[in-house]
């Protein structure tokens, strides 16, 4: 936040901050979980040696855009804020560092902040940055806000379950109302992260791993009212009356 902060200070006439879910203007808040069984970890290409699942996810997060369809979006760190973004991104701790996220199907290109790390997950949360139309990576307004979680989980037959988990809403009020009348506004969304787990499962695949096929049943989607969702938050009704397990 202080590097948001201090981003902004740079940039009297354009913002610099955090969108929060709150402020966005979609009706429907977009819930949703997409994850990979890895039965053995894979080696690393490099070495030869297994990774370890913090060293494979340190691996993803490095490499995220050799795991996903880049025709629908491509991870870049920025290079607006003056400082080095791509340097902070591919060490061991890239808290702070901002990435531009070149987003195909006309939605918009938008701007995030690893705003947590840990060796089991990062957080990217969705932040406005200046907007130039010149200039590849001043996306103004990210398309939608909130945030989304990469990691693993161990689970108790000693595999791993890889996963990206996310919580948003679409940002401006005139992309809100058209993309939710006349679209699935998160069918490439959906696409995207679908890739995801099959760019897990190809590596894991064919660097000595085992993973299980990915399937969209794995998938968990729901996407229910913001102002009941709202009403959850600030405990108003309880969150038996989401509906979601």
């Amino acid at each position: 936040m202080e590097k948001l902060e201090n981003l902004d200070n740079q940039f009297p006439i354009e913002d610099v901050e955090l969108q929060s879910l709150a402020d966005a203007s979609g009706a429907v808040v977009n819930m949703d979980y997409f994850p990979v069984n890895v039965k053995t970890l894979p080696k690393n290409p490099t070495t030869g040696n297994q990774f370890t699942a913090s060293e494979f996810l340190n691996h993803i997060r490095k490499n995220i855009n050799n795991f996903l369809d880049t025709d629908l979006s491509e991870f870049i760190p920025s290079t607006l804020t003056g400082h080095d973004e791509a340097a902070l991104w591919n060490s061991s701790s890239p808290l702070g560092a901002i990435i531009h996220i070149n987003i195909g199907g006309g939605a918009g290109d938008g701007s995030v902040v690893c705003s947590f790390y840990s060796p089991s997950a990062w957080i990217f949360s969705t932040i406005e940055v200046p907007y130039s139309f010149i200039m590849p990576d001043w996306d103004g307004q990210h398309p939608v806000s909130g945030n989304r979680e990469f990691g693993y989980t161990q689970n108790t037959d000693g595999s791993y379950t890889f996963y990206t988990r996310g919580v948003d809403r679409i940002t401006d009020p005139v992309d809100a109302a058209i993309a939710e009348n006349l679209m699935d506004a998160f069918a490439n969304p959906d696409a995207l992260w679908t890739s995801y787990k099959q760019g897990i499962y190809d590596f894991v695949q064919s660097n000595g791993g085992q993973a299980t096929v990915p399937k969209t049943t794995d998938n968990k989607i729901y996407r229910p009212d913001w102002e009941k969702v709202k009403a959850v938050l600030n405990g108003s009704r309880p969150i038996s009356d989401l509906g979601c397990k």
